[in-house]
């Protein structure tokens, strides 16, 4: 495959057991709407790209992050997601606010969650934190 052959880049994967909770989980809480569901996959609209959710027999998620959103308010988006019943988690290792948030050496705020099949999804702030508070002042 060449660089000229590629139309976009974008479509992300995860894998599910159970396609009925995964669809309620990215429909109904994440609010992606379901563009497909097949005996195969469940497929989402993620902002113009894609997100197919395998169905499998077994799950098998790595200990780290495998899917990741930017969001334009993240406070508000977690807060939002709290409601539903998701929440952020927290690492000893790392400092983060009262709701999750760590904000990286260069201002950028990320969050990590987990769907109802313990897949590591981030969350992370579409600007800098100070870019943002210095457009307020």
């Amino acid at each position: 495959m060449t660089k000229s052959g590629v139309n976009h880049a974008g479509d992300t994967f995860a894998a599910t057991a159970d396609a009925g909770a995964s669809r309620e989980f990215y429909e109904s809480v994440l609010g992606f709407p379901c563009e497909e569901d097949t005996p195969f996959a469940l497929v989402f609209d993620v902002s113009g790209a894609q997100l197919w959710v395998q169905e499998v027999e077994t799950v098998v998620n790595p200990p780290y992050t495998i899917l990741g959103f930017a969001v334009t308010d993240i406070a508000n988006t977690i807060a939002e997601l709290g409601d539903k019943g998701v929440q952020s988690e927290f690492y000893e290792f790392m400092v983060q606010d009262q709701t999750g948030i760590w904000t990286t050496p260069d201002g950028i705020a990320i969050a990590w969650c987990k769907d109802q099949t313990v897949t590591w999804f981030l969350l992370r702030s579409m600007m800098r934190l100070e870019i943002l508070a210095r457009s307020i002042d």
